[in-house]
């Protein structure tokens, strides 16, 4: 399941000419044989970062539980990984459902970094000659060791 970042579709591509991030790994995805969902109503939906960045925690909470309950819908209630292609995004929907109470018969929602989940389950789909993994894999930033 695909969370497309709103600010990738409002500054857009240096050159208009090139895909965008979300035609991109939706092209990746396609050749691996892998289906792209994008959550009905996606575009009143926000992963609350430009509120709890600027300090209105009403807006975050209220942006939060409207994204939460669509991705929850989504998802089929946990069972898909849901992606996100920034990653300042990614990590504003891992704060929206960091104290989500799962539904009985749900999974815990997992949010992963469009980034990283192209480098270990595409990538790997890709016949050598489709690789771009010298292209995409420096993209990859280590994770801190403290967390």
């Amino acid at each position: 399941m695909y969370f497309p970042a709103c600010v990738n579709t409002m500054f857009g591509t240096a050159d208009p000419k090139q895909q965008g991030i979300q035609e991109s790994f939706s092209t990746l995805a396609e050749r691996a044989g892998i289906e792209v969902l994008i959550p009905e109503g996606i575009d009143s939906l926000c992963c609350g970062t430009p509120w709890s960045s600027k300090g209105m925690e009403s807006g975050q909470a209220s942006m939060g539980e409207r994204s939460v309950a669509a991705l929850r819908a989504a998802s089929r209630n946990g069972e898909l990984p849901i992606l996100c292609d920034a990653s300042s995004c990614t990590e504003g929907l891992r704060h929206s459902i960091e104290n989500e109470l799962v539904p009985a018969g749900g999974q815990a929602m997992r949010i992963i970094d469009v980034v990283d989940y192209t480098a270990d389950h595409i990538l790997p789909l890709l016949p050598a000659g489709q690789k771009i993994a010298s292209l995409v894999l420096p993209l990859r930033v280590p994770r801190p060791a403290w967390g």
